[in-house]
């Protein structure tokens, strides 16, 4: 079409094709695009004619076709009337869409019921690429305008994001754009709930914590019913940082810390926390008896933070009593407690002598002290060879590797150095997004290779990776990692304003202004 030596009759070999195969069909709409791009208007028109004798054009482009008169929009016209005729047509709202976003970007305006129809179109069609399929969604709406887009198609969105695998980077930006009108929806805490969970998948704890509490206030009666996720944010906050869940904890109402789901977590919070002891016998009083499996091992680990010998004791007999036994996280909360008695070696003995699915966290633990305890050289040898080979026992995907990431990038952060845990971090966690081995040389801080195998970092823990990094970062006032974990926070789908008010500590009222 655009150039001479295609006539007539290779043009009606195209149209006759153009049914049967998608590569013409691709073929011909891109050059229908070039054709608008180079403002040739008549031979656009005229090859749509064509296309509507053949009747390869949809009804409604026909009648928009029809209409069409020439006048000084006729160009943002047309170009309307084409992407509604891919997006419907042709089977590929992706196309379409990037049609739409290059003329947008050239600065050509689209009507809004073709671009409301192509982002329809992109929510409702299934993709190989759910993130670029979002990106896009997002692209559009940023380009057009997201006052330029009903609620509606925006809801529609928003939903279309939070479908497995979340996307919530995208989603994120929807909803802070709905969020003053949704709070009059009444779907607004079903959705609100479902951007929670999304953001608590991936990690973003900032924002869930954040939904949370503003659903509570919204809503006491639906977060009633909703212990379960409260549970699990409160677990996912206490492997974070115990004191975080401390101060969360103050926001539970007092119906939601006694559910049976919420409990036994919430005991253990306040039974590590100094300055909740109040809160904890006060909690103790009510459990009822018979103690759940749960309950006994939160009370247990809490009286052994605690020093109180006589409780524990009594505790770990009724636990031994239990079907299940000892779980590796009463041992390694025996193991804590061994530890900061200096019984180190009892500690060793007792991990080697049981199996590795029981002792797996005492292992840990052990572990973390030889790290701060370089001294013991000759024994942490020993140790750490006999570690490398029961890990490798475990299954890959054992929930005691994030405990071990955890740890190692606490002890790099705060012992080694903060920029190699950030060449740790490269080596382990961007690679594992573009699925590549990649291999971290741990033999240069002393340690064995083998922790390649047991380093673990993906959508559950990978920000939690960046957090370690970040809060050294900014006790050392080092502003290149400070400037690199903002960075990567915002490549992992941390939207600015929670960059803003909770790493950057912007107060609430220069948000708003």
């Amino acid at each position: 079409m655009l150039y001479p030596a295609i006539n007539n009759d290779i043009l009606s070999l195209l149209l006759w094709g153009f049914p049967k195969s998608k590569a013409v069909r691709a073929m011909m709409y891109h050059e229908l695009f070039e054709l608008l791009k180079r403002g040739k208007i008549e031979d656009f028109v005229s090859t749509l004619q064509k296309m509507d004798a053949a009747k390869l054009i949809s009804s409604g482009t026909k009648r928009r076709l029809s209409v069409y008169k020439k006048q000084e929009s006729s160009l943002s016209e047309l170009c309307s009337i084409f992407v509604s005729e891919v997006c419907l047509s042709s089977g590929e709202p992706l196309m379409a869409a990037s049609f739409a976003i290059q003329l947008l970007e050239m600065g050509t305006s689209l009507d809004r019921p073709s671009l409301e129809l192509l982002i329809s179109n992109l929510t409702l069609g299934s993709s190989l690429e759910p993130s670029f399929t979002a990106y896009t969604i997002t692209k559009l709406i940023d380009l057009h305008g997201v006052d330029n887009v009903s609620f509606n198609v925006l809801l529609d969105a928003l939903l279309c994001m939070l479908h497995e695998p979340h996307i919530p980077f995208y989603a994120n930006y929807i909803y802070d754009n709905i969020k003053d009108k949704l709070l009059s929806h009444e779907r607004y805490s079903e959705i609100a709930l479902q951007v929670l969970r999304a953001n608590m998948d991936k990690g973003n704890l900032c924002r869930a914590t954040d939904i949370w509490k503003e659903l509570q206030n919204y809503s006491p009666a639906t977060m009633s019913n909703e212990a379960a996720l409260l549970n699990s944010l409160l677990e996912r906050l206490v492997d974070e940082d115990l004191g975080w869940a401390a101060e969360f904890s103050e926001d539970i109402p007092h119906d939601l810390q006694r559910h049976p789901k919420v409990i036994d977590t919430l005991l253990l919070v306040y039974g590590k926390s100094p300055d909740k002891q109040a809160e904890f016998a006060e909690l103790s009083k009510c459990l009822e008896a018979p103690l759940s499996r749960r309950s006994l091992s939160s009370l247990f680990s809490s009286f052994l933070h605690q020093n109180n010998e006589e409780a524990s004791d009594k505790l770990l007999k009724a636990i031994f009593k239990t079907p299940s036994g000892l779980s590796s996280h009463d041992f390694g909360a025996l193991i804590e407690k061994l530890l900061r008695q200096n019984k180190v070696q009892q500690s060793v003995e007792m991990c080697f002598k049981n199996d590795v699915s029981v002792s797996k966290i005492g292992y840990i633990h052990v572990l973390e002290h030889y790290l701060y305890s370089p001294e013991a050289h000759g024994d942490r040898e020993i140790f750490l060879k006999t570690f490398c080979r029961q890990f490798k026992k475990l299954s890959t995907s054992d929930p005691a590797y994030y405990l071990f990431t955890s740890k190692i990038f606490g002890y790099f952060t705060t012992k080694i150095n903060n920029s190699l845990s950030r060449t740790l971090f490269i080596s382990k966690g961007l690679t594992a997004l573009n699925k590549k081995e990649s291999r971290f040389d741990f033999e240069k801080v002393l340690l064995p290779n083998q922790f390649n195998d047991f380093i673990v970092i993906d959508n559950h823990n990978r920000i939690s990776c960046i957090n370690a990094i970040y809060r050294q970062a900014i006790k050392q006032q080092d502003q290149v990692n400070i400037e690199w974990c903002l960075k990567e926070l915002r490549s992992l789908g941390v939207p600015m304003s929670d960059i803003l008010a909770h790493y950057l500590k912007v107060p609430s009222k220069e948000l708003l202004a």
